[in-house]
């Protein structure tokens, strides 16, 4: 009997950082990009030019100051989620099974 291929099977639909991280190269050039100071620089102005525009747009009606926290939200989680592109995956930590609360009555 010929000895089974053990070896993990081909994820077929892999996350896009997942494809990216493939990469040496782009990781390499991710890395030295997301350090220079001109980067920071250059989102922190698009960040204050951004916020300005969205809440310039409002008229004091609650539900347009709801649309632009959710927009500067948004904002903030592309730029952290450009920033951590090149960084692997890390599971969340878990909760220690001892510290669950016990829902027996």
């Amino acid at each position: 009997m010929a000895d089974k291929d053990l070896t993990a099977p081909p994820i077929l639909n892999p996350r896009p950082k997942a494809l990216f991280r493939q990469s040496a190269v782009k990781v390499k050039n991710h890395n030295s990009l997301i350090t220079s100071p001109v980067l920071k620089e250059s989102l922190d102005a698009a960040l204050l030019e951004y916020q300005q525009r969205v809440l310039m747009g409002g008229n004091g009606d609650v539900n347009n100051a709801a649309a632009a926290s959710f927009k500067l939200k948004g904002a903030l989680e592309f730029i952290d989620e450009f920033i951590k592109l090149a960084e692997p995956y890390q599971r969340p930590p878990s909760t220690p099974t001892g510290d669950r609360i016990d829902h027996t009555v």
